[in-house]
Formats: structure tokens, C-alpha cells, sequence
């Protein structure tokens, strides 16, 4: 059978490994939701199915969403952590297909006693989008162009 496995990387990039394995093996990561535990491997799916008869693509180059020939990250968002603007974060990481991007904004106040070291974390503004790279514009442009569903909460 072919499979194909999905793996992020510590640095977030994303890879693939693809071949052959037995149907025994592929049975077993069926059954454990196709995923490996306590891993990076993001998908892991097997196939049996002749190549697609126009392109001569195995079946496995459209395992784990791929999309041959088009945008396999269907939902890709920026992924940072205390930068100042986000369109400065250059990490970004692909999500699940029930995931959707978030953006945060927190005012950070540093402690009188810089002995300790520590700082208040204040939440300003918390949102969520859906789309590629939705979340680069940062939380304020999210919660502006978010579609109210209930006037008496957004205005």
C-alpha cells in the first residue's frame, strides 16, 4: 500500500515521507486515528488505488489534504509570540481543518521590583479569523472586520 506522513519539524516547517508499507501496518495507524502519539507526525494515511490516469499521481499525493498541482495548506496562520506588529512574525504553521487562526494583544507592564522580574499580562484584545494568513493584520483589524452576529454585543 502507499502512504503518506505529515511532520513539523521543531522549527515548525512542515515535511512529508511517502512509500510503501504493508497493510498490516497501515490497518494499525488506522486505527489509532492515523496519527503517531507523542510524535511530530501530524497525518499519517495509507492508500490502494491505481495512480489518477490523467496527471499519473499516486494515490498518495492526495493523502493528508494535499491537493496535487494546487494549495495543499488550506488554513495557514502566523504563529509568533511577543512580536510587535504582526506583520513581522515569519513563522507560520498549518492548521487542522477544524482549527481557525487567533491573534492576541496583550500590554505587558514590567514589576517595581526588578529583582523578582516579573510582569502583568494584560489581555486588550483576543480574535479569531478564518483564511490564509488571516491573522497578519493584527487582533484590532480582526475584531473590526468580524461579522456581528448579535448587535446588542458588537454594536
Amino acid at each position: 500500500m502507499c502512504y503518506l506522513e505529515r511532520h513539523v519539524r521543531e522549527d515548525l516547517t512542515v515535511v512529508f515521507t511517502a512509500g510503501c508499507r504493508s497493510r498490516k501496518i497501515c490497518n494499525v495507524i488506522n486505527a489509532l486515528g492515523g496519527r503517531k502519539r507523542n510524535s511530530l507526525v501530524t497525518c499519517a494515511q495509507c492508500c490502494d488505488a491505481p495512480a489518477n490516469s490523467k496527471a499519473q499521481i499516486p494515490c498518495n499525493g492526495y493523502l493528508c489534504n494535499q491537493m496535487p498541482g494546487g494549495s495543499s495548506v488550506k488554513n495557514e496562520c502566523g504563529q509568533c509570540d511577543r512580536v510587535e506588529y504582526p506583520t513581522l512574525c515569519q513563522t507560520f504553521s498549518a492548521c487542522r481543518p477544524d482549527e481557525l487562526c487567533d491573534a492576541d494583544l496583550k500590554a505587558y507592564k514590567t514589576s517595581h521590583n526588578p529583582a523578582i522580574g516579573k510582569r502583568a499580562a494584560v489581555e486588550v484584545c483576543s480574535a479569531c479569523c478564518e483564511g490564509n494568513r488571516c491573522n497578519q493584520g493584527g487582533c484590532q483589524v480582526l475584531v473590526k472586520n468580524q461579522t456581528c452576529y448579535d448587535k446588542a454585543i458588537c454594536g
